[in-house]
């Protein structure tokens, strides 16, 4: 995804931006179950955002490269999401 990200001159830096700072602080203490329950939050939101955003440019990205790659990638975003959703139950 590097080689996409430049192509579409995004900026990719190998260091987590602020937002991702702020959930790794929230997360630094925790331990067993508390840490279990708030991981998989953060990857049902995370993922549900990715599937949105990539379906958004599955459909209307004006590069047809940008779509092709949204759109091959959002099968497996879904599965993801929907695993992360079943976990999340798991552990209520």
């Amino acid at each position: 995804m590097n080689f996409w990200l430049r192509q579409q001159a995004y900026y990719h830096s190998n260091n987590p931006g602020e937002d991702h700072m702020t959930h790794i602080r929230k997360m630094w203490d925790k331990k067993g179950a508390d840490f279990d329950k708030d991981y998989i939050s953060l990857m049902v939101d995370d993922h549900k955002e990715d599937v949105f955003d990539f379906g958004k440019a599955a459909q209307d990205a004006k590069d047809p490269d940008s779509r092709a790659f949204a759109s091959k990638h959002v099968p497996t975003l879904k599965r993801h999401y929907e695993r992360a959703c079943a976990i999340k139950d798991m552990l209520k």
